[in-house]
């Protein structure tokens, strides 16, 4: 992952808050609201990829869906028909900076709740969910993998978090979330 070092140091300032309050008038971060401008240009595939998840997948609110200034994000209720109880809905992240996606199960939309992303062990129904969107992603997005979660709670040297007070930002961070907002 450290080869994504030049690719994040060029969208978010080194060694500075997201609260400072100067952050949003640095390099960085107006070449990190370019990205998003040329991310909602781009939105062809997004779009696809959340029409193919309703109809053959069944899944239901992929109009909670958004392209951010560096990833593009969608959360759909899973349908009952995949036998899923432990978590009702789930959340597809593709990176705008990084051939990476990633996807996860979640009981709800906040940041403390319990996902698949932290260390979760699915069952067969949950574990087939997450294949078959993987599958459906990589038909929109040849060449993206999934986010290695490994580096998912690695801390980048020198780049601040705005969800948590001074402390550093993770990788996954980032690369897959809109998390780092000034």
């Amino acid at each position: 992952m450290e080869q994504y070092l030049d690719t994040i140091y060029r969208y978010f300032p080194q060694d500075k808050s997201p609260s400072d309050l100067d952050y949003s008038y640095t390099q960085e971060i107006k070449r990190f609201f370019e990205l998003g401008e040329k991310l909602k240009r781009e939105h062809g595939n997004f779009e696809r990829l959340c029409a193919v998840l309703e109809k053959r997948l069944g899944m239901r609110n992929t109009d909670y869906s958004f392209i951010g200034d560096n990833c593009r994000t969608v959360m759909a209720a899973i349908p009952a028909s995949y036998g899923i109880s432990r978590f009702p809905l789930v959340v597809i992240n593709v990176s705008g900076m990084v051939d990476y996606y990633s996807t996860y199960l979640t009981k709800q939309v906040s940041f403390s709740q319990i996902t698949t992303l932290e260390d979760e062990t699915l069952d067969e129904n949950e574990q087939k969910l997450v294949n078959d969107l993987a599958n459906i992603v990589n038909e929109f997005y040849l060449n993206f993998k999934p986010f290695p979660m490994e580096y998912y709670a690695k801390e980048v040297p020198l780049i601040f978090s705005s969800k948590r007070y001074n402390e550093l930002a993770t990788y996954y961070e980032c690369l897959m979330t809109t998390h780092i907002l000034p």
